[in-house]
């Protein structure tokens, strides 16, 4: 798992589709749709129930987005206070 598996569950959580979703990432809804299958057969859980164009999600999918958003809040602070310190170097 990566963080941006993480990023995408939870932004096809709060968009509630995988096309949707996958406009807002700028990828695929194929490619989008690949990642998620490969991410819950490595979890080993369904998270969400695909019918048609929607993304309804499963009981692992809300704990998954709610760990998943403190996973991207620390990640994102990582990662800007690496920018900070490179650009004092």
């Amino acid at each position: 798992m990566t963080c941006k598996d993480v990023l995408y569950v939870v932004t096809i959580y709060d968009e509630g589709s995988f096309s949707a979703a996958a406009r807002n990432l700028y990828i695929s809804q194929s490619a989008l749709s690949q990642a998620v299958r490969k991410l819950e057969q490595e979890l080993g859980v369904d998270l969400f129930l695909r019918s048609g164009a929607a993304a309804s999600p499963t009981r692992a999918c809300r704990l998954f987005v709610e760990q998943g958003r403190t996973v991207l809040q620390v990640w994102n602070q990582f990662e800007s206070e690496m920018h900070l310190y490179a650009s004092r170097r």
